[in-house]
């Protein structure tokens, strides 16, 4: 049985789903500025869906590092945590790291949830102030990519692709 990872990487391709990722100094979105950052154009059949900022955290640089970078980075990053050769491999995975569609439409799709429910019920679940502006600029942003999502993909498509993206 296929995983969801496989799954959603299948689905958007059936739905001619890809992605553009190049490297961005920050993400204007997050509010801490730790990790590495993309400024990222998701299409579909060639033509634009939406345009947004990904961001993954050290402890996804480091996976990739050990898991799927080439060879040569793979073999220093499994050397013990703190070692030069660890060190040196997670700051070539740093510079080298490209996220995939599945990871950022899988992100989008875990913060879809914003056309379900009120701001104020987004901002409780997520812990954000509801009095906050940011917050709810946040929010209208996972709202309006959510949207866009569903309809690059069709009611159907979008919400299984949301189940898959809740088994990641």
């Amino acid at each position: 049985m296929e995983d969801a990872q496989d799954r959603l990487a299948a689905l958007l391709a059936e739905h001619e789903i890809t992605i553009n990722a190049v490297p961005a100094i920050e993400n204007p979105h997050l509010r801490d500025g730790g990790g590495v950052h993309f400024q990222v154009l998701v299409k579909r059949s060639g033509r634009r869906v939406l345009s947004t900022f990904y961001s993954a955290g050290a402890g996804i640089v480091e996976q990739w590092a050990r898991t799927e970078a080439p060879a040569h980075i793979r073999r220093k990053a499994r050397k013990p945590r703190g070692s030069a050769d660890h060190r040196e491999a997670l700051a070539i995975a740093t510079k080298a790291y490209r996220p995939t569609a599945v990871d950022v439409v899988g992100c989008l799709l875990l913060e879809s949830d914003a056309i379900d429910c009120s701001f104020e019920e987004w901002a409780d679940a997520l812990g954000y102030d509801s009095d906050s502006r940011s917050a709810e600029r946040i929010y209208r942003i996972c709202r309006e990519h959510a949207l866009e999502l569903r309809g690059a993909l069709g009611s159907d498509a979008f919400d299984r692709a949301r189940e898959m993206a809740a088994e990641l």
